[in-house]
């Protein structure tokens, strides 16, 4: 079975994170990383523009489909853990869709009464797939105009 490769899961997350801290950047916030312990907490930044101050979260997705992956939880052979949409401490949750060059910036309190909601209506499929550090992880496939209509905003991405 195929699936993810941490390693390269890990640099290819690295590198869109620069790149969304230069679009934010050239959008007047000043963009900071956190530490360990608060990325680990789901916080990836925490930014500022004038008294305004929030924290943020970043996914990027690099599989080519149409859909958003709200991860729900993870299973290894003698573990499990809630997924991003429940550990996330962050405010804004920034989701970057590679396929489509796309940021969807949300609040992360608004995916998840979303979350509640699709995964009540039997619309969308719940999907799992192996990450190579030896663990599943499974989510919800969202249609991308459908999480789309819970982003405050939603952009191109440029260089």
């Amino acid at each position: 079975m195929t699936g993810a490769n941490f390693d390269n899961d890990l640099k290819y997350s690295e590198v869109q994170a620069e790149r969304l801290d230069r679009y934010f950047e050239a959008n007047g916030w000043n963009v900071n990383k956190v530490s360990l312990s608060t990325d680990k907490r789901g916080i990836d930044r925490t930014m500022t523009k004038g008294d305004q101050s929030i924290t943020v979260e970043y996914k990027s997705d690099r599989s080519p489909s149409t859909n958003a992956f709200v991860e729900l939880f993870s299973v290894g052979d003698m573990w499990s853990q809630k997924g991003w949409v429940w550990t996330c401490q962050a405010e804004w949750f920034v989701y970057h869709k590679n396929a489509t060059d796309t940021v969807y910036l949300s609040r992360t309190e608004d995916i998840r009464e979303a979350v509640h909601r699709w995964a009540n209506s039997n619309r969308f499929n719940i999907r799992s797939t192996w990450n190579d550090a030896g663990y599943f992880t499974f989510g919800l496939c969202i249609p991308l105009p459908v999480y789309g209509c819970h982003a405050k905003t939603k952009t191109k991405l440029e260089g």
